[in-house]
């Protein structure tokens, strides 16, 4: 299963956050991303929040088939 299914992707919310420190001029989290989603199958234990629940307030983003 870990060789196929791999530990990290880019979720809505990671993506939101990401924006939102880029749109006050903060490339920081973009950069730590980019470099975590290149070995999405490798172990990152300084980004294992990544790997498990969203955080409550991403409950709100939804996207549909059309988005």
């Amino acid at each position: 299963m870990r060789a196929v299914n791999p530990k990290f992707i880019l979720r809505n919310y990671m993506a939101e956050e990401a924006i939102r420190a880029v749109d006050a001029g903060d490339y920081r989290l973009v950069n730590e991303l980019s470099a975590l989603l290149r070995h999405p199958f490798s172990e990152h234990p300084e980004h294992q929040h990544y790997a498990g629940e969203i955080p409550d307030w991403a409950g709100w983003i939804s996207l549909s088939c059309s988005s």
